[in-house]
């Protein structure tokens, strides 16, 4: 069941990736016409393509944790073998998730604060904007529960043979 969430989830992903690069290409080089050949420039853009860029890094990032590509250290798993490293390798996981939760808690006790405020150019209120970091935290969570899940049952594999 997981990897049809994980096949639907990453292709969702991905469109939203590259709808989000586009919208910033496009906007940035309008704002660059603009300027270039006009005495004018686009007041909202620059805004628009901050936001959009916010958003499209904290939902890469979640492809990245999916795909185990964030950097770490590896000096100390490198040493370890066996079960001992399974162990490790969880807690390591673990240790992320309960960062990943408080920071979605954080997040969640700001957005009620921020929904007033609005972006000075486009009028957006910053809350939808602060969204992105507990929908992207919450994912990568599932991708966290997932690694521990897979850590602990390849141990048990592996004592069991």
């Amino acid at each position: 069941m997981f990897e049809k969430f994980d096949k639907f989830m990453l292709k969702i992903m991905n469109v939203i990736l590259f709808f989000t690069f586009v919208m910033l290409l496009v906007l940035v080089s309008a704002q660059v016409y603009v300027r270039m050949f006009t005495t004018n420039s686009l007041t909202w853009s620059e805004e628009l393509s901050t936001f959009i860029m916010i958003w499209m890094v904290l939902l890469a990032s979640v492809v990245v944790f999916r795909n185990k590509g964030h950097i770490w250290v590896e000096n100390v798993t490198d040493h370890i073998a066996g079960p001992t490293k399974n162990i490790v390798l969880a807690l390591g996981n673990f240790a992320s998730l309960l960062f990943f939760v408080l920071i979605i808690y954080g997040a969640f006790t700001l957005l009620p604060t921020v929904h007033s405020q609005l972006s000075p150019a486009c009028k957006i209120p910053m809350s939808y904007i602060y969204f992105a970091v507990p929908l992207s935290f919450s994912f990568t969570c599932v991708y966290a529960l997932r690694d521990i899940y897979t850590e602990l049952t390849s141990m048990n594999k592996k004592t069991e043979d």
